[in-house]
């Protein structure tokens, strides 16, 4: 009986034979095992990309916030034909400092098809701040001619200034809106796509 099973195990190649079961099953364990490892990247980068809509949308709503109240105030000026102090108009214009932004703007491109009207919106921003400052080294340069009225506290920006720096936050306000309503959209995917990863 024994000659039996050793002549059966060596017409069959019995250790060759299980050799090959053990490397296929490591294969396939292998497989799985990366399978597994990239599903859970790209689900650790999912979460990340919605956190980011996330603070984007809360810090969005928060420039705008300070925008229209920027807005309003330079509006109440021109309509009460009360020159502001060039001071003011700065503080004014650079209140709405971003912190979410800079911090991700490296990883704004994985927000796809919003990217480009996030990037416009925080460069409309940085525009009217570009233009505070500007007002500023306009006014209150010594070698300009042209300084605006000197009052006690300052010289004062000319109301004929304030519908330009109007303009431009009228710009970044209006491009807010359809920006948040992208940035608070969530994707759905098949259900075949959240089986894969």
């Amino acid at each position: 009986m024994t000659g039996f099973l050793l002549a059966l195990i060596h017409r069959w190649n019995l250790p060759q034979f299980l050799y090959n079961w053990q490397t296929l099953f490591a294969g396939s364990l292998a497989l799985v095992a990366a399978w597994l490892t990239l599903r859970a990247a790209r689900r650790k980068e999912r979460q990340d990309v919605e956190a980011m809509r996330k603070s984007l949308a809360v810090e969005i709503r928060r420039l705008v916030d300070i925008l229209r109240q920027t807005r309003e105030g330079f509006i109440a000026a021109v309509q009460s034909a009360r020159a502001p102090l060039v001071s003011d108009v700065v503080k004014q214009t650079s209140r709405g400092v971003p912190i979410v932004y800079p911090a991700t703007a490296d990883r704004v491109g994985l927000l796809g098809d919003v990217a480009p009207d996030v990037v416009g919106f925080y460069a409309n921003l940085k525009d009217v701040e570009f233009a505070g400052r500007m007002t500023n080294a306009i006014y209150l340069a010594p070698d300009q001619g042209d300084q605006g009225d000197q009052g006690d506290q300052g010289p004062y920006v000319p109301l004929t200034d304030l519908p330009g720096l109007i303009d431009l936050i009228e710009k970044a306000h209006q491009s807010a809106p359809p920006l948040l309503s992208q940035l608070n959209s969530q994707e759905r995917r098949p259900w075949w796509r959240r089986l894969v990863g």
